[in-house]
């Protein structure tokens, strides 16, 4: 992500800025005589530092110049006691950033290097999260957790916690799994719950099934989560079919209502991706100028910057696009944590992306070229203004 060296450019590479910002000017003692011209005017990233180059904050702009000018040179009636910068203040670092998006994933990477400990506070946008299960485990049990263990299942992700823990609650249910393990481990001497009393645990706890039989019901949950769910409907449907034909009404009426949970179920509210395995998008952002768009790939917590192109040029660029955006990324020695995080950043646009200029295309379900030209166009090809437009008296 590099930008033209500004006037006043120096490598730097002991110091710990240099490693995440692209580009820096040393500042003037005399700040408020100081010539902005020489910091860009367009979107990033930036750090103001000490002369020994530590960071004092970072702050994310639409406009490097203007943010800079305005926090530096702030008369002393009108700016706080804690934005007197100028008199510390004798670097600026920046890394461009031409979208929120991009400004986002930036400010997460320079927070998380600088400030290691506390970065998450500092974020604007939460976790998203994942039901997770590992069927290799003698006692298989759905999870929710915000960290991504690609070791085993993860079904998501969802925008909120509450949603995935409904999500585990609504498989239970339907699937008449375990809720309480703490009875489950003691088996095949635990004593069964309410649910079985309900007739909703078919009790493997106390060898009422065994414990193989119970695997094969979890390994259904799983299958079901993962969005195979036509034949679990259809056998529910061929079942309750039977019973109406038998005259057993009430197995009827619970195959219905079993056949209704399903299909809610299938549609989850809040969730933005079948599994972390497919989740892959080619997200579209503006560029550099009113004329470019940016494209970025996205597969399993790994986000890949591609080169701006102008808009009326990306039909020689659709067909590589997509292509890359299908094979995934090519790194993968990425921590966990780092690929999580990236994930709920996609997460927190994809709750927003209707009302912000942005595209967000599922890489497994990629539409046909001219579609994908129509839709970038009608997000990001230049707007006419009224003084672009010549009108003639009749």
């Amino acid at each position: 992500m590099g930008t033209r060296k500004p006037s006043g450019y120096e490598p730097k590479s002991a110091s710990g800025l240099a490693a995440v910002h692209a580009s820096f000017l040393d500042l003037s003692d005399d700040i408020p005589d100081f010539d902005f011209k020489a910091v860009p005017s367009h979107g990033g990233v930036f750090t103001y530092s000490t002369g020994d180059d530590e960071p004092i904050i970072t702050l994310a702009s639409q406009n490097i110049r203007q943010s800079v000018r305005y926090r530096l040179t702030t008369s002393d009636e009108t700016r706080s006691p804690r934005a007197q910068l100028c008199d510390i203040v004798r670097k600026l670092w920046w890394t461009p950033a031409y979208s929120t998006f991009e400004a986002d994933l930036v400010y997460l990477s320079v927070m998380r290097s600088l400030r290691p400990n506390d970065y998450r506070s500092m974020i604007r946008f939460g976790p998203a999260w994942f039901a997770v299960l590992d069927l290799k485990q003698p006692l298989p049990k759905w999870r929710v957790t915000s960290v991504v263990e690609p070791s085993i299942l993860n079904v998501g992700p969802f925008n909120r916690r509450g949603r995935a823990t409904e999500f585990v609650a609504d498989l239970e249910h339907l699937f008449e799994l375990c809720r309480d393990y703490s009875i489950l481990e003691k088996l095949p001497h635990g004593q069964p719950c309410v649910y079985h009393e309900m007739g909703r645990c078919p009790a493997p706890c106390n060898g009422s099934i065994s414990l193989d039989r119970y695997r094969e019901m979890m390994a259904a949950s799983a299958r079901f989560a993962t969005g195979d769910v036509a034949p679990f409907i259809d056998r529910t449907t061929c079942d309750m079919n039977k019973a109406a034909a038998a005259r057993d009404y009430v197995a009827a009426a619970r195959c219905r209502e079993i056949v209704g949970q399903a299909n809610t179920l299938a549609k989850a509210p809040g969730r933005y991706g079948v599994t972390f395995e497919n989740f892959k998008y080619l997200v579209m952002q503006r560029g550099p100028t009113r004329s470019r768009v940016v494209p970025f790939f996205v597969d399993k917590g790994v986000i890949e910057r591609g080169d701006a192109v102008r808009v009326r040029e990306i039909c020689d660029h659709v067909e590589p696009w997509f292509e890359r955006a299908r094979r995934g990324a090519l790194t993968s020695d990425i921590p966990n944590q780092i690929r999580s995080e990236h994930v709920w950043l996609v997460a927190h646009f994809l709750m927003k992306q209707k009302t912000t200029r942005m595209l967000f295309l599922n890489a497994n379900d990629l539409p046909t070229p001219d579609k994908f030209l129509a839709r970038v166009n009608a997000v990001f090809a230049p707007k006419k203004r009224a003084s672009d437009t010549k009108t003639t008296r009749a």
